[in-house]
């Protein structure tokens, strides 16, 4: 079984993701040492990653709820597979790409696993709560917008999307024909 880096999900082995968890909780243990002047170790800090990631597991079971309740699996989009975000509920081939990641970005189980992140990190380097919420959603907020690097709001949907787009209009043309 590979790793695999699929639409800014990962999935893999579970030495993969203890690996993506030791880089984060490193990234976020230099970033409350050594900026909001905290006092944290390295496994405590790995310890609230890993238990703060729990929510994920809901998002999870709701996307296998979702699939084995019905959900057609054409329709089915592996990078947006629960409804636990606005995007979960646009089209990813007629809305703008740029819009799209933020509405998907935007979900209860991230903002829940951030908030524990947050509140975890800043009990265990003993600094102030908001230095924790910094510290984190800075972090989340970089990291989503490296990805949206060189795409504005206004950008326009990729060639394959137009493809895609191209291909559903002639489907239906030539359905209702």
């Amino acid at each position: 079984m590979d790793t695999i880096w699929h639409g800014g999900q990962f999935c893999g082995q579970p030495h993969s993701i203890l690996v993506a968890a030791a880089i984060i909780s490193l990234v976020l243990w230099g970033t409350i040492n050594f900026v909001f002047g905290g006092n944290a170790k390295f496994g405590s800090v790995f310890a609230v990653w890993m238990f703060a990631a729990l929510p994920g597991i809901f998002k999870s079971l709701l996307g296998a709820i979702v699939l084995f309740a019905g959900a057609s699996p054409e329709s089915f989009n592996l990078n947006n597979f629960a409804p636990t975000n606005v995007g979960a509920f646009l089209s990813p081939t007629e809305t703008n790409a740029a819009l799209y990641k933020i509405a998907t970005a935007i979900d209860v189980t991230t903002i829940w696993y951030l908030v524990l992140f947050s509140i975890g990190i800043a009990i265990v380097a003993g600094v102030k709560r908001s230095s924790g919420y910094i510290a984190v959603f800075g972090w989340w907020r970089s990291s989503f917008s490296s990805e949206q690097a060189g795409r504005p709001l206004s950008a326009k949907p990729s060639s394959e999307l137009k493809q895609k787009r191209r291909k559903s209009q002639w489907t239906r043309a030539v359905r209702f024909s």
